[in-house]
């Protein structure tokens, strides 16, 4: 199943920017890598896009950010996600440019 989730911030850049289209497929956690991309939803309920770091067990993962400019509460410690909705899938560039809004007339 594919999902498409919008980026916010910049935590991802500078592959992925602040309002960037992303789609995720998902997979069965036992698939997940270190250097994948993934959208997941955290314990306190936000939905987030990180790098795996590397499996942390059965159930945890480490995760970082790819702009070292950014500090996430996400990142380098275990995390137990709630839900993964997917691996981000590598797009062509304009996927991966900030969406204009449909109000835009630019």
């Amino acid at each position: 199943m594919l999902t498409l989730f919008r980026i916010t911030g910049n935590s991802m850049a500078p592959d992925l920017s602040d309002g960037a289209l992303v789609l995720a497929v998902r997979l069965p956690r036992r698939w997940l890598r270190s250097g994948q991309r993934v959208v997941l939803e955290t314990q306190d309920g936000a939905v987030i896009v990180k790098r795996i770091e590397h499996v942390a067990g059965r159930h945890s993962l480490v995760l970082t950010s790819d702009n070292p400019l950014t500090r996430s509460r996400y990142c380098d410690l275990p995390l137990r996600p709630r839900r993964v909705f997917g691996v981000v899938i590598e797009l062509p560039g304009w996927w991966a440019r900030p969406a204009r809004d449909a109000a835009y007339r630019g």
